[in-house]
């Protein structure tokens, strides 16, 4: 059981199922010590899983859960065992998990366009603060107006903005889902520009509307452009 991203580390707590494909019986895990027995296997530290005492047959795997911050595996694999208790070449032994990450983009409700250094506390369902990867209750977004969520498990967040970027309204919290559906097209959200309107009028008659004036608009000695 290895990770997508790099194909080398092992990824460790994957359940494992084993059937024969001929009759369907699954392949038993027998504790050496005791002597129980389970339908699964349980991937160790560096993503394996030993199965003795195999009879020759061709076999189907599966992984039926996955380890926490990982995508499950829904391929189904097999391999091939001869009457010298060798694995047979082309057998698939090896199956690959990607990382859980769960994409927010953010950007401008009119343009579009990505909006970086927005800054925003996560909650799941109990209200708790979701950690960053540095460990802090922080996101903020990339240059490309994005945060990863990296190992997010699935279930229901709030989504808190605690810093708009200049020139935009702060947005209302918002709840999301994490889920298999989810995961493929993450969240997008938005923040509206802040505008102003000016109309000049008639002092005289206010319905009366007045064009062709022209303004200067300044903040403090800065002129607005």
């Amino acid at each position: 059981k290895k990770e997508m991203s790099n194909k080398v580390d092992g990824v460790p707590g994957a359940r494992i199922e084993i059937t024969n494909k001929e009759t369907g019986e699954f392949v038993k895990n027998i504790d050496e010590k005791t002597g129980d027995s389970k339908d699964f296997f349980i991937t160790d530290k560096d993503g394996n899983i030993t199965v003795r005492g195999i009879k020759p047959g061709t076999y189907v795997f599966k992984e039926t859960i996955a380890p926490d911050g990982y995508v499950l595996n829904e391929d189904t694999c097999e391999f091939t065992i001869d009457e010298n208790g060798k694995v047979k070449e082309g057998s698939v032994t090896t199956i690959y998990n990607a990382r859980k990450e769960f994409i927010i983009s953010k950007v401008d409700s009119a343009t579009k366009n990505p909006l970086a250094n927005v800054e925003f506390n996560i909650l799941d369902k109990d209200g708790n603060p979701v950690k960053n990867d540095d460990g802090s209750n922080k996101f903020v977004t990339d240059i490309n107006g994005k945060i990863v969520l990296s190992k997010i498990q699935d279930g229901k967040y709030t989504l808190k903005e605690i810093k708009a970027p200049k020139g935009y309204k702060k947005m209302s919290d918002m709840t999301f889902e994490v889920n298999k559906d989810t995961l493929k097209v993450g969240l997008t959200v938005e923040n509206e520009p802040i505008k102003a309107s000016i109309k000049k009028v008639d002092a005289q008659d206010p319905t009366k509307v007045l064009a062709g004036a022209k303004f200067e608009v300044r903040k403090g000695a800065l002129l607005v452009s």
